[in-house]
């Protein structure tokens, strides 16, 4: 199988080239506005979709933001791809 050079900041990473067309979904932060765009700079999106919803935050991250985040984790989850 053939593999892609993702060239990422955190070192050698490699994408296996798959069989069919593969998806991701991400949850990402209501106050993050470059989520889609660092996975299209990465990812062979080609044979990849992403599919991204956001959970609300409120800056800064503080362990009290985060636990009110959490509760909405799972309604956000429910939003990617919500008829599979």
């Amino acid at each position: 199988m053939d593999n892609i050079d993702m060239g990422l900041y955190a070192g050698d990473l490699t994408y296996d080239l798959p069989d069919e067309n593969k998806r991701i979904g991400v949850i990402a932060l209501s106050t993050d506005v470059t989520a889609e765009r660092d996975f299209a700079r990465t990812l062979p999106m080609e044979t990849l979709g992403v599919y991204v919803t956001r959970v609300a935050f409120e800056n800064s991250t503080t362990p009290e933001n985060l636990h009110k985040m959490a509760s909405l984790i799972t309604q956000a989850a429910q939003l990617i791809l919500p008829e599979e």
